[in-house]
């Protein structure tokens, strides 16, 4: 392993890292979005500017990021308002 990658020994990459990785590779303003599971959640600074978009407030998460999550009824909803307010955004594996 070599140290650019973001694996935990578990195997799973920790979620800031991963979080801070794509951060880099799309650009500070991109909207990360993770599916989890059954549903979706944003982390970090994204959570922070989604809580106005999505009324909802973030939740302290794993890793200490700030979270919010989200059912996968409501990603069309809340991709459309990102959208409509031209923010670039992204959906990714959480792991």
């Amino acid at each position: 392993m070599t140290n650019n990658q973001t694996e935990s020994p578990g195997g799973k990459a920790s979620m800031r890292k991963r979080y801070r990785q794509l951060k880099k590779l799309y650009g500070e303003d991109c909207i990360l979005i993770f599916r989890n599971g059954d549903g979706y959640a944003v982390y970090g600074d994204d959570a922070m500017v989604c809580a106005c978009f999505f009324g909802r407030h973030p939740q302290e998460g794993e890793d200490g990021l700030k979270v919010i999550e989200f059912a996968k009824e409501d990603l069309y909803g809340y991709m459309r308002q990102l959208v409509d307010y031209e923010l670039r955004t992204g959906i990714f594996e959480k792991n």
